[in-house]
């Protein structure tokens, strides 16, 4: 029988609280420094923003926090009406982070004019994340010095570098410490008060980060607020399960209440179901597989998220939203973990492991099955998996669902060092882990220099000069200023929507269309329809200045003589109503 499971004693650690705290520390700072090393001082610096217009996803981001912080207050908290007049959103379609942007507005006044913090989300997410893994091995039972090295192999875990800047460009998706620190509760924490106490600060803030991230953490606490019910039944009686019951409906509540302040529910467009769920799925081997469609491989610099293992492309394109490559250190870290199971644990030692975290591999299970989608792809091999009608309108809104398989890997690698603490000696884990980080270092090395070089060159490059003409267009800056509103027509082209949304929040002046997250493109052109026709027909605002992007739309303006036009660098035409006719 095992002598001490310490997911069973909730944190009993034979080490000084000196020790404890000194490697916690000591993670936050490696994983900080480790996000200098790789995202550079240019791009974490908050007052250097023009780099991000050579962004796709962070870009957006930035462009929704810049023009919320110039906004007045409304209700919802969140809203950015003039971003985007004719849809109607907040930050939280622009990614833009609530926990940090509506405490940033506050303090705004004593902000540099210039201030971005998608840098800054990179470093202290690498930083947090590194300290929740280090927090996590601690409460297991780990010695100090195996809970840092433990912290740094799950720092260098790829599934976060390729979330973040340079990458994908999610910073929000790279605070994997909300779900770290939801595992360790969850395998860790008794049933009290203390334990509700945690679990309302962690579902509060992920769900002010991104959702996703809120899924995955509320999965993992509902299964263990049923579990905790349950138990209160068991030994309590009735009046305990109520008040278990009312205490979590209460967190429900309250969490609808804090989605409706930041702005979750304010959205004038259908969310996009053209390639949803299914498309942007995960594999069954996503650990293993250093390889997506991702488009940031197969050029020349880059051609695997691993130095060693070549990787496949999926059947299915879109599952590089699922990639979630584990790294040869962990790998190596959970094949000697499973000797160790194989080796050292007897039956009912297995068994009794089983028993006292089933309630947390069985929601981890459940998101990655839901992760794969309604077509389950090993390797090459596609398997069609019909799900019930009535799940689609629920899928459409976790349409990027490969992302959920993250909480699994965590667990996989956080039951590994149980198993090891229990039957290894800390010096031989201490080494095993120290030669596992130099293995996952030297990994993802590759990764690590093309995001590092990538962010370089964007950076080197704006300083030389705005990387769109139009923004440096002189009759086009100072018909904005002259104007009060920004018309982008017909507003399907986003990929040249960036200068203008720059122009309207740096003059604060709104724009009526913007690129939103999950927004269904056929919507947009929709509500712009009315306005499209107006245009053609001649009428346009005399208070406004017109971007048109389609020749069709431009050729049908600029004939009538109430409107003059005049063709821009990049193509398209700024149109605006001819005062001396009046």
């Amino acid at each position: 029988m095992l002598k001490k499971i310490r997911i069973l004693e909730y944190g009993a650690v034979q080490s000084t609280f000196f020790h404890r705290v000194l490697a916690i520390v000591s993670a936050g700072f490696v994983g900080l420094m480790t996000a200098f090393s790789i995202y550079g001082w240019e791009v974490i610096n908050p007052t250097n923003v023009t780099w991000l217009l050579l962004e796709g996803d962070p870009f957006q981001h930035f462009i929704g926090w810049d023009a919320f912080r110039h906004d007045v207050w409304r209700w919802p908290l969140g809203a950015i009406p003039q971003m985007g007049t004719q849809v109607d959103s907040s930050i939280v379609y622009t990614d833009s982070i609530p926990l940090l942007a509506i405490p940033f507005k506050l303090i705004s006044w004593a902000l540099p004019e210039n201030f971005q913090y998608q840098g800054l989300v990179m470093a202290f997410n690498m930083s947090l994340n590194a300290v929740a893994a280090c927090w996590v091995a601690l409460k297991v039972g780990a010695r100090p010095l195996v809970s840092f090295f433990f912290s740094l192999l799950v720092l260098l875990a790829p599934i976060v570098l390729m979330r973040g800047l340079g990458t994908h460009g999610h910073e929000a998706l790279t605070a994997h410490w909300l779900i770290i620190f939801s595992l360790g509760v969850a395998l860790t924490f008794r049933n009290n008060n203390r334990a509700y106490l945690v679990w309302f600060v962690l579902l509060f803030m992920s769900v002010v980060v991104h959702f996703y991230i809120f899924f995955m953490v509320g999965a993992l606490w509902f299964f263990w607020w049923m579990k905790s019910i349950f138990d209160s039944y068991k030994k309590d009686g009735p009046k305990a399960l109520c008040a278990r019951l009312a205490l979590g409906s209460s967190f429900v509540i309250f969490i609808f209440f804090v989605m409706w302040s930041v702005g979750y529910f304010h959205y004038g467009l259908d969310v996009e179901k053209a390639s949803g769920y299914g498309f942007f799925s995960a594999e069954g081997l996503t650990f293993l597989n250093p390889l997506s469609h991702a488009w940031f491989f197969g050029n020349d610099t880059l051609q695997s998220a691993s130095r060693v293992l070549p990787g496949w492309q999926s059947p299915i394109k879109g599952q590089y939203e699922g990639q979630a490559y584990a790294g040869l250190g962990v790998m190596l870290f959970v094949l000697v973990s499973l000797s160790v199971l194989l080796r050292y644990f007897s039956a009912k030692e297995i068994r009794y492991l089983i028993n006292n975290s089933w309630w947390v591999v069985a929601p981890a299970l459940a998101l990655f099955i839901f992760a794969m989608g309604d077509r389950w792809v090993i390797g090459k091999l596609v398997w069609e998996v019909p799900y019930p009608a009535f799940f689609d309108y629920f899928a459409q809104y976790l349409r990027s669902s490969g992302r959920l398989v993250w909480p699994l890997l965590y667990l996989i690698v956080v039951l590994s060092l149980l198993l090891c603490v229990e039957k290894l000696r800390s010096k031989f884990l201490s080494l095993l882990l120290l030669f596992c980080v130099w293995v996952q270092w030297e990994d993802v090395r590759p990764l690590n220099d093309f995001i590092t070089d990538r962010l370089e060159s964007n950076y080197r490059s704006t300083q030389e000069g705005a990387p769109y003409p139009a923004i440096e267009n002189k009759i086009l800056v100072d018909m904005i200023k002259r104007k009060e509103m920004i018309y982008y027509l017909p507003g399907n082209n986003m990929g040249e929507l960036k200068p203008y949304l720059w122009l309207s929040v740096r003059y604060g002046k709104p724009i009526n269309v913007a690129y939103f997250a999950r927004a269904d493109g056929g919507a947009l052109v929709q509500a712009t329809k009315e306005e499209v026709n107006r245009v053609k027909n001649g009428i346009i605002d005399s208070k406004g200045v017109y971007i048109l992007t389609e020749s069709n739309v431009y050729d049908s303006a600029c004939q009538y003589k109430v409107i003059s036009c005049l063709e821009l660098m990049d193509g398209n035409f700024m149109a605006y109503k001819n005062i001396d006719l009046y």
